[in-house]
């Protein structure tokens, strides 16, 4: 009688747990496909690794490899003072030697400082290019906000800018679905939400996972776009951010190895430096 009633217990415990708030979450099914796109394109080009026949990291044909291999790109973007959004990764203009930044130039100025082996584009020219060749392809748009040679930038003003011309190009090119933006300043994850909601929006985040799905359940974003090498990318924290309802971005990985083991948590998108290595998997 002890023996059954001792069962019976262990039993019960073992339902308790295994109907736990982070365990009663269906996992992605079967044939949940892992995305995967180019960072900046074509890869970095601080990556030691990157294909030497491949074009510079975030201009319009590093877009095309991205495109052409694998699920998408990633880009970083600016917008200039003619509200212009230009594909750049550096707070300074056109090097880190320079003093002058995106955010200050008029276009005139980018295009006439503009790197000869480097050349900037615009994201309207990406954005036409998916509307009509890479019908299938998605984008994450990085959205940049350390200006260090711009201490009197107002972010707010920028931002409602920036937004408003985002939602634009996107429903001019009937790109919705195709295009997530990305970013750590929610200011401007704030303005996307409410002006464009069918555009994913991801919080960017370097560590504690957990806290990052927090603020986007009390903001009302998409997902988490966050950093594969931090402690916190377990899967238990993976079960609490599906079990909200959340996507989530994981960046940048550079070896096959660090791919497969990240491939098993299940993310929906992996944004990686090696791109003919996955092409061909």
């Amino acid at each position: 009688m002890k023996g059954s009633f001792f069962l019976l217990v262990i039993s019960f415990i073992f339902l308790l747990n295994s109907c736990s708030k982070d365990n009663d979450v269906p996992e992605p099914t079967t044939n949940f496909v892992v995305k995967f796109i180019g960072h900046r394109g074509s890869g970095s080009d601080d990556f030691y690794g990157k294909d030497s026949s491949f074009p510079r990291e975030n201009t319009f044909a590093s877009m095309l490899i991205g495109f052409q291999y694998l699920h998408g790109s990633e880009t970083d973007i600016q917008m200039s003072l003619d509200g212009t959004l230009w594909l750049w990764h550096d707070a300074t203009f056109p090097d880190n030697n320079s003093y002058l930044c995106i955010p200050t130039m008029h276009d005139a100025e980018i295009i006439a400082l503009q790197l000869p082996d480097k050349p900037v584009a615009k994201l309207d020219s990406v954005f036409y290019w998916m509307s009509r060749y890479a019908v299938n392809k998605i984008i994450s748009l990085d959205i940049k906000g350390y200006f260090p040679m711009a201490p009197t930038l107002d972010l707010y003003a920028y931002y409602d800018r920036m937004s408003d011309s985002i939602r634009t190009k996107v429903r001019r090119y009937h790109l919705q679905r195709r295009v997530f933006v990305e970013t750590d300043y929610t200011i401007f994850l704030d303005y996307m939400k409410f002006k464009e909601p069918l555009v994913d929006r991801y919080l960017l985040a370097y560590s504690d996972l957990r806290t990052a799905v927090n603020t986007c359940i009390d903001r009302g974003y998409t997902g988490v776009s966050f950093a594969y090498y931090d402690t916190s990318m377990t899967e238990q924290n993976m079960r609490y951010l599906r079990s909200k309802g959340l996507k989530i971005q994981v960046w940048t990985l550079h070896t096959l190895e660090s791919i497969e083991y990240i491939e098993r948590l299940k993310p929906d998108v992996i944004q990686t430096d090696v791109i003919k290595e996955i092409h061909v998997r």
